[in-house]
């Protein structure tokens, strides 16, 4: 039958399904929240060990850092300060502070460039107009900086030896030919007599700084 009795019975049924599946979800509870507890200690000796765990992996970290700290402290202040002198800034430096603190009477990276250069690029066509790999330019830059340049790694691409030595003297601030005697150089040069020329170039380095 389709009527309205019918319908209360399929209700009816529902509920009491409802109703039987709540029972059996709560005695599901009841017995896992039972066995929770009989495995308390367990579950409480667990938690622990993780946290002793942790706090000696914490302690040894703390113990392997304190110690390189202190090791790299003792190194650094047993470290003889003339040796910081390889690793002073070069490039973008004025020239006589470069020097002094050095004591070299002539520019590293000028020094060193030319004579790679004069071992191994006096033939080398398109010398200083010819563009090197920039990160090879940038790593010679590095290591002069550092005061450590291994010949035999630059000597054969001369064109990044020219391109290092280029950066130094653009980078001067003030340049190599000073920019008082700017003006001089540049009428020198352009003079059409080449004794005349050559006469006003002597005169002219007569007059830069003994640094230059």
């Amino acid at each position: 039958s389709s009527g309205p009795q019918a319908k209360q019975d399929g209700l009816r049924e529902e509920v009491e399904e409802a109703w039987r599946r709540l029972e059996s979800i709560k005695d599901q509870y009841s017995a896992d929240l039972y066995h929770f507890a009989t495995k308390e200690d367990d579950y409480a000796n667990y938690f622990i060990r993780l946290l002793e765990l942790q706090a000696d992996y914490h302690k040894k970290s703390h113990e392997f850092l304190d110690r390189n700290i202190s090791e790299l402290k003792e190194n650094h202040s047993q470290k003889d300060p003339a040796a910081g002198l390889s690793s002073l800034k070069v490039y973008g430096e004025p020239l006589l502070s470069h020097l002094s603190q050095s004591g070299r009477a002539i520019a590293a990276p000028i020094q060193e460039c030319i004579h790679m250069l004069l071992r191994t690029a006096m033939r080398e066509e398109g010398l200083f107009r010819l563009a090197a790999a920039a990160s090879v330019v940038k790593r010679l830059k590095t290591c002069l900086n550092q005061g450590v340049v291994d010949h035999s790694e630059f000597s054969m691409d001369p064109h990044a030896v020219a391109g290092a030595l280029k950066c130094y003297l653009r980078e001067l601030p003030e340049p190599l030919m000073t920019f008082e005697l700017y003006s001089d150089w540049f009428s020198a040069a352009g003079e059409k007599d080449l004794s005349v020329k050559l006469e006003k170039f002597r005169n002219l380095l007569q007059k830069l700084p003994p640094e230059n």
